[in-house]
């Protein structure tokens, strides 16, 4: 199994990982307990690949996880917001997106560093985005607000 991250990276990967923390309290703060528990569940499976970062089930379990709790956010939180906040939301994703591209690249071309550090803005950003979403929810489907 090959490492996809230095040592010395990846341990600032995983306490920018430990960020969901704060998407876990705001999503039970203002009880969607559907999040809270997608946030939690993200939060365990990165701080298990985080801790030793090879490519490996560990690392496709985190995949998993993240990419269904954004997948279900994107197709059913995303639409209990008005569509101002919706719009905002899908913008974060796009930059999401966009910051993992980039990390991946700099990460294939053995730029650590560079990977590194768009992948931690990947967290922050998710968060953020995690913090928006939440902040704005409500429980109408559809809301035009």
């Amino acid at each position: 199994m090959t490492m996809t991250q230095q040592p010395q990276y990846a341990r600032y990967l995983l306490y920018s990982s430990r960020l969901t923390i704060i998407s876990i309290l705001t999503a039970y703060y203002y009880q969607l307990w559907d999040c809270c528990l997608l946030t939690l569940i993200i939060t365990t499976t990165s701080q298990l690949y985080w801790s030793y970062p090879i490519d490996g089930w560990r690392r496709h379990l985190d995949m998993l996880a993240v990419l269904s709790g954004l997948s279900y956010q994107v197709a059913y939180t995303a639409w209990r917001v008005p569509w101002w906040t919706r719009l905002t939301y899908y913008l974060f994703v796009s930059l999401m997106g966009g910051s993992y591209l980039v990390a991946r690249y700099y990460g294939r071309h053995l730029e650590y560093r560079l990977a590194c550090g768009y992948h931690l803005l990947l967290h922050c950003l998710g968060n953020l985005s995690n913090i928006w979403l939440y902040t704005h929810h409500t429980n109408e489907i559809g809301v035009s607000k």
